[in-house]
């Protein structure tokens, strides 16, 4: 691959120079645009001939905008826009074409492309002020699309809660309501257990409700947590569980991190009627890892893959079938990931990862 690189100097003292990418095969056309930014200053300029060539540097550099013809050696017309947009959808792009191209690039336009350029008809006032409006309308563009997939999240959750307060909650709540009228009329022990298990799974929706309140919190200031701390302290929830845990580690999360540690535990319990928790802590690079492994009945095959999936039930207990799938977007929401496999000689084991923070910091959440 060969490619120019021309550093426009002029310009104020330490104001950022945008980086262009210009993806053009006529040497003029390439020498006419160098001419018009260097008049211009502050921008760096890298010059390629051949789409292919572009494609390479821009896997090795980040660039704040692409400048393309659309007719070159290697590419032409709207393919060009397509393969650009497809490896790199988050670069602004501003096309160059003639006069008599100028309807392709129109279509470009609408494929989300940011500007167009018609040759002969630039100047440097032109070609300065299209390079900026693109990277600002790319901006607006991506702050768009995720603010529209914030609200879709939004809208989502304020679903679920409604499905919730209709259906599981409204119906477990009249479960109690009519054992503890059957009550009045009859004493009877079994119409008592009806009720206070009716009362306990109201109570459970509502912590689950609680969470997803989680979900939608926009703040994204994470703060230091001691895993060991963390897990340690929603030990103290199941005295009669025996626990090990090994190691330790600093990561990125908020106060939905409990939550997070609380439900697979209680899964583990609850369903697989374990009596014994092992806890593994790791660091791995910029990630921390945590197996929680239990040893009771497992999940089965056939639900090992649905179960962090939105209103999967299973076990005795199944309720809204929201508890793992609240853990899987609170962890993702951290940045990290979730999976699970199987324990041997029987069991679960949760593996996450989390990022790490390598910050000591007075206000270090335990």
């Amino acid at each position: 691959m060969i490619y120019n690189m021309i550093i426009i100097r002029r310009g104020k003292m330490g104001k950022k120079k945008l980086k262009v990418l210009l993806i053009e095969d006529n040497p003029g056309d390439a020498r006419l645009i160098q001419e018009f930014l260097r008049e211009k200053g502050s921008f760096e300029l890298k010059w390629v001939e051949k789409l292919s060539d572009g494609i390479e540097l821009l896997s090795k550099e980040d660039f704040d905008v692409i400048i393309s013809d659309l007719s070159l050696p290697d590419s032409h017309g709207l393919e060009t826009v397509d393969k650009i947009s497809h490896f790199y959808p988050d670069n602004p792009i501003v096309v160059l074409t003639g006069n008599e191209d100028e309807e392709i690039a129109l279509e470009a336009v609408k494929k989300g492309v940011q500007d167009y350029l018609v040759k002969g008809k630039i100047d440097s006032e032109i070609l300065a002020r299209s390079i900026k409006y693109a990277v600002e309308r790319k901006k607006l563009e991506m702050d768009y699309r995720e603010q529209k997939k914030e609200l879709e999240e939004i809208v989502d959750t304020l679903k679920t809660i409604n499905d919730i307060l209709k259906h599981d909650l409204s119906n477990i709540l009249s479960t109690a309501e009519i054992a503890l009228e059957g009550l009045s009329e009859l004493e009877s022990n079994d119409m008592i257990k009806i009720a206070v298990k009716s009362i306990k799974k109201s109570i459970d929706l509502i912590r689950q409700m609680r969470e997803l309140e989680y979900l939608d919190s926009r703040d994204r200031n994470l703060k230091t947590y001691c895993l060991r701390s963390i897990i340690e302290n929603v030990a103290k929830n199941y005295e009669f569980i025996h626990f090990s845990i090994d190691g330790d580690c600093r990561v990125l999360a908020d106060e939905a991190l409990s939550s997070v540690i609380d439900n697979i535990i209680g899964n583990a319990v609850i369903h697989g009627k374990t009596d014994r928790i092992d806890v593994i802590i790791r660091r791995n690079k910029d990630f921390c890892e945590i197996r929680i492994a239990d040893y009771g009945r497992g999940i089965p095959e056939d639900v090992k893959n649905r179960i962090f999936e939105k209103g999967f039930r299973y076990g005795e207990r199944g309720q809204s079938g929201l508890g793992l799938y609240i853990v899987k977007k609170v962890v993702e929401k951290y940045g990290g990931e979730i999976t699970v496999e199987d324990n041997f000689p029987s069991g679960t084991v949760f593996v996450i990862r989390l990022k790490c923070s390598d910050l000591v910091i007075e206000n270090e959440v335990a």
